[in-house]
Formats: C-alpha cells, sequence, structure tokens
C-alpha cells in the first residue's frame, strides 16, 4: 500500500494549515476549519487505501476547502443576483461525491451511488436545521441554513432546503453523466 502521490501530504497539510491561518480573522468557523481538516485527513488515508485517481484527489480536496472557504468568506456572495454560494457547494459536492464514489464502485451502480449521495446531502440538511434552530448558528457554515446573503433574496435563499436538494440532485446527474462518460472513454468496448 504505497501512496503513488508524493504530493498528497504537502498539499493536504499546506491546505489545512492556511485554514488554521484563516481562523485568526474568522474565530467562530473553527467547527467548520475541524471538519474539513477531518475530510482532509480521510482524504490521505482514504488515497493510500484505495489509490484514487489524481482528477478524484483534487475534486475532494476542492469540495473539503469549500465550505471553509464559504464561511470565510463566500457564503455572502451571490452570482447574478441570484445564486448564492450555498447552491454552489452543494451542486459541487453532489457532483464530486457521485463521480468518486462511481469510480471506486466496481460494478457502477448509478442508481445505488445517486441514493447514497442523496442520503448524504438528507444528512446535511438535518444538520443546518438542528444547527439553525436549536443552537442559533446562523452565519454560514455546515451547521446553519441558507446564505449569509446581505440585501439580496431570491427564491433560492426563501426556500433553501428545498433548492439544496434541488442542487444535489443536479450534481448527482452532472456527476453521474461525468463517471459514465469517463468510463466510456477509458474503455469504449463496455
Amino acid at each position: 500500500m504505497s501512496n503513488s502521490k508524493p504530493y498528497a501530504l504537502p498539499v493536504l497539510a499546506s491546505t489545512a494549515a492556511a485554514m488554521l491561518l484563516g481562523l485568526f480573522f474568522k474565530p467562530d468557523a473553527w467547527m467548520d476549519v475541524v471538519i474539513a481538516i477531518g475530510g482532509l485527513t480521510f482524504l490521505y488515508f482514504f488515497d493510500r487505501k484505495k489509490e484514487i485517481s489524481h482528477t478524484s484527489f483534487f475534486l475532494l480536496l476542492t469540495t473539503f476547502v469549500l465550505n471553509p472557504l464559504g464561511v470565510f468568506w463566500l457564503y455572502t456572495q451571490f452570482v447574478s443576483g441570484i445564486l448564492g454560494y450555498d447552491k454552489v457547494v452543494h451542486f459541487t459536492s453532489s457532483l464530486v461525491a457521485t463521480f468518486v464514489l462511481l469510480e471506486i464502485d466496481r460494478k457502477k451502480r448509478y442508481g445505488f451511488v445517486l441514493l447514497i449521495v442523496l442520503g448524504m446531502g438528507t444528512v446535511v440538511e438535518l444538520g443546518e436545521f438542528v444547527g439553525t434552530y436549536y443552537f442559533g448558528i446562523d452565519k454560514g457554515g455546515i451547521l446553519a441554513v441558507g446564505d449569509t446573503l446581505p440585501s439580496i433574496k431570491s427564491d433560492l435563499q426563501r426556500f433553501d432546503t428545498q433548492f439544496d436538494f434541488v442542487f444535489n440532485l443536479l450534481g448527482t446527474i452532472v456527476g453521474g453523466f461525468a463517471a459514465f462518460v469517463r468510463q466510456r472513454a477509458k474503455n469504449p468496448k463496455a
């Protein structure tokens, strides 16, 4: 079991260090940083065991960094006054989870993987609900409902949970399609 990626440990360690440094500017993001560093640690050991592709490694690395970036700054940003960063995180995370799970699932059970990823999205939404309504966390992050967009409120923010599910579904569909295309490109006769 050798890690075929000599860059893995330095990249993951420097990413974790950068997130810890960010805590000096936003100390209330500690929970999101701890969860992200846990994800980076998982990625390191998961890669050593499964030796995932370079593409999947960097996609997962990016995904584990998306939420802390949001908490530090990007959750207050939006695209065209409509689409908050929260939706980008839900779409991207679902896409990457689907893509990577289909890479390591030798049987390529698309429906099963889709249900697993949507189930993980449901757990995240339950965490947001509990964090917001029972613990008063309202500044964005893994345990807060919605974007923290200052003045622009669209239906994507008003119906946050419903649209989070929609973006999770869209991400799984695109991730499944990308995995299918990649599989066909690697093995056209399959």
